[in-house]
């Protein structure tokens, strides 16, 4: 066991009291005389929900999660949501490194080449308008007079402002925001009973049943945390880290694809946007649902981790293996050759010595591009 010291013993005694109290977790909730229903669906591999009872004093919040890796020795832990929300919200920013990632980007989001038109769509165009440069901007004086003080708090916000351009190819994935993926087990499907009538929103597993020839008949969802169903969902799709420009087809990446499913398409795309979310994060512990004859199910959002967290038991720990890596390996590989290297020249290039070209809108200052 790779615990030591303190952190060993208290690694065993919240293994051990997690194993005691492991029978009283609940996964859901139903009333009334709901289908049957299997709340672990069969194309993920679920492990014991092991919840490790670690006071949560500060210092201690990224331990439990060092501790259920112990629990498990395989590269997928399950996580209790709680236990990966509070590790995360210990982690605080470093405003020096965080600062230069707005700054760094300016460059990158210049080039869009939709830049002026998101800033100014259409007027009756279905998204809402995107100042990429301006929210840029807002984010880097939020850091500087310490608004934003949580490195996760300042990556939410970047992921949201740059995928609300809805453009799969313009993407920054950081650091510190795919270290835990969050997701339910339940994938929803939209259907129609007759092809004929209009199509209601299902729990995939309920159908399930019905394919295999069981005679369940399975009762449609009309609310999702207390509304209307097709309202939450429109809601998610529009407003979520889907990066889809049509309205139809944000909607549709909502749901459990067959045809994704078929070919082999990632994990979410395949359960779709409600499952597992693009940019997955923590946005509750559960999802309510009430159904049309009248059961109720609340199903958990769980996390998981692929990272190694042997060496993390605080903020601090988990922002020194997690966070800024590629800068930390680079500047130990460049080691003391960095101060004798040549200054690279920022002479503005002018655009006026490439003939036939227009004015450019951005040009970078680290000089032209050699082959």
């Amino acid at each position: 066991m790779f615990c030591s010291n303190i952190f060993g013993a208290l690694c065993v005694l919240a293994l051990t009291v997690a194993a005691k109290a492991q029978s009283d977790t609940s996964t859901a909730i139903s009333t009334g005389t709901p289908p049957p229903r299997s709340h672990v669906p069969k194309w993920v591999y679920i492990r014991a929900n092991i919840r490790p009872q670690i006071p949560e004093r500060p210092a201690l919040l990224c331990l439990q999660v060092r501790c259920f890796n112990s629990a498990i020795p395989v590269h997928i832990s399950q996580l209790q949501i709680d236990v990966a929300y509070a590790c995360q919200q210990s982690v605080l920013l470093v405003k020096e490194d965080t600062l230069a990632v707005p700054t760094g980007l300016q460059t990158w989001v210049r080039w869009q080449s939709t830049l002026h038109w998101v800033k100014d769509p259409p007027a009756h165009g279905p998204l809402p308008p995107v100042d990429l440069v301006g929210g840029l901007q807002e984010l880097t004086e939020k850091v500087e007079d310490g608004t934003i003080a949580r490195e996760i708090d300042f990556e939410w916000k970047l992921v949201d402002l740059l995928t609300s351009v809805h453009d799969g190819h313009f993407a920054f994935l950081p650091d510190a925001y795919f270290v835990f993926t969050f997701l339910n087990l339940q994938p929803i499907i939209s259907l129609s009973t007759d092809g004929k009538q209009l199509p209601e929103i299902y729990l995939y597993n309920d159908l399930e049943p019905v394919s295999q020839g069981e005679g369940c008949e399975p009762s449609p969802i009309i609310k999702i945390n207390g509304t209307e169903a097709v309202s939450w969902l429109s809601e998610r799709a529009l407003n979520g880290t889907m990066t889809f420009q049509d309205l139809d087809a944000l909607y549709n990446g909502i749901f459990h694809s067959i045809s994704a499913y078929s070919i082999s398409a990632p994990l979410n795309q395949t359960v779709g946007y409600f499952a597992l979310p693009d940019f997955s994060r923590f946005w509750g512990s559960s999802i309510n649902l009430e159904f049309k004859n009248g059961s109720k199910s609340s199903i958990p959002i769980v996390a998981f981790t692929t990272k190694d967290f042997s060496n993390v038991i605080d903020g601090e720990s988990f922002y020194q293996n997690f966070c800024n890596t590629t800068v930390k390996i680079m500047a130990a590989a460049n080691g003391s050759s960095a101060s004798t290297s040549q200054q690279i020249s920022t002479t503005t290039p002018d655009s006026a010595q490439i003939p036939q070209y227009p004015s450019a809108i951005a040009i970078s200052d680290d000089g032209p591009a050699t082959f």
